[in-house]
């Protein structure tokens, strides 16, 4: 080989070199992200979800796990479980309750994220209501959103652990939710309420004052409230994408408890119909950050019984499944409750720096 071919085959390799060693660069910061599906229970994606939804995305925490994360809704926990099931969705919002009714029946999937630590089902009154106490709802009838709610057994629960006859005592109607069952209530045509916190949330957005039970039995021990779950084998398969997702959650939940109006101007953002119409800015800020705040009090860690993010512990499950026996919602012996929650993720998702979260959201500002 003469000099001259051996400069030209000598400046190709170098360039060669060089380009290679710039694509494989490139290549690993700019890896495919992976397209994760996220269904949720319900079709709206109110700003009480916005920790879970638009804020890990409008922050960047889902892309640093490398995830590309798409979410989709459907009517309740039973639609959810089965859009994943069926391989329509990797993972699912869901109350418990639903695994307890349907992995018994072959449903091979279990949570591994909690994101709602404390119950938030409870009963209320109007403000100023002669009702002081769980024994002064004898005779009185409770609102319910439906015949068919789940709520119906668990206030029959409160209402016995009172020294009451549920099914004598009291009385169960239809009220439906929002600003209508608050206006039965103030109207005396429903003296109690039996609904969750985002409800009572978007009543008191509307001028409704409500005086809440909700430090009461059994319905107080119910700690694994909502949670996130998928199949066994996706679990088995996908290690780093729970993690990504439950850390991504878990920093987006502790970004909203520092900075909530950011947290709202980003949910509106990806979410515009979410915002409130017909009312001014600081109506609308007001009353989002009235139901993300309450959303945001069930989610708190530091008054947990573990305080790491997405945790239930095996004595909350078990509380949880006395509850629904005692109540008649599951049948039997559920069986193994290391079936229903996997704690293998959590102190993986539990690896990041709260400083740096608590530091990024006091500096944020939404441009």
């Amino acid at each position: 080989m003469d000099k001259q071919t051996q400069r030209r085959f000598l400046g190709v390799l170098l360039v060669t070199v060089f380009l290679g060693g710039m694509w494989s660069g490139g290549s690993e910061a700019q890896a495919p992200l992976r397209k994760t599906t996220v269904i949720y229970p319900s079709t709206g994606f109110g700003v009480a979800t916005a920790p879970l939804s638009s804020l890990p995305k409008a922050l960047g925490y889902f892309q640093e796990e490398g995830l590309d994360v798409h979410f989709a809704g459907v009517a309740g926990s039973q639609p959810a479980l089965q859009m994943v099931l069926s391989g329509n969705g990797d993972v699912a919002a869901m109350q418990p309750i639903t695994l307890f009714q349907m992995r018994p029946k072959g449903a091979r999937a279990k949570a591994f994220y909690t994101w709602v630590r404390h119950n938030w089902f409870y009963p209320v009154v109007i403000e100023g209501s002669p009702i002081k106490s769980l024994k002064d709802f004898k005779g009185k009838t409770i609102g319910v959103s439906g015949m068919g709610a789940s709520m119906i057994p668990f206030m029959k629960l409160v209402v016995g652990d009172a020294g009451l006859d549920p099914e004598r005592d009291v009385t169960f109607v239809s009220a439906g939710g929002g600003a209508g069952a608050a206006a039965l209530l103030a109207q005396g045509k429903v003296d109690v309420l039996g609904l969750w916190s985002a409800q009572y949330a978007a009543m008191a957005n509307a001028g409704f004052k409500l005086h809440a039970f909700v430090d009461v039995n059994p319905i107080k021990s119910m700690s694994f409230a909502v949670t996130y779950a998928a199949t066994d084998e996706w679990l088995r398969d996908n290690p780093k994408v729970a993690v990504g997702l439950g850390r991504s959650w878990a920093r987006a939940t502790l970004f909203a408890m520092t900075n909530p109006e950011a947290t709202v101007r980003h949910h509106w953002a990806l979410y515009p119909q979410s915002k409130p119409t017909g009312v001014d800015e600081a109506t609308a800020m007001r009353g989002a950050l009235n139901e993300l705040k309450d959303t945001l009090s069930f989610m708190r860690i530091d008054n947990a019984t573990v305080k790491k993010w997405g945790m239930t512990t095996g004595k909350e499950i078990k509380d949880y499944a006395e509850v629904l026996q005692r109540a008649k919602l599951i049948e039997g012996d559920p069986g193994k409750l290391d079936d229903y929650f996997t704690a293998e993720f959590i102190d993986a998702i539990n690896a990041f720096d709260e400083k740096k979260v608590i530091e990024q959201a006091r500096a944020y500002k939404v441009q």
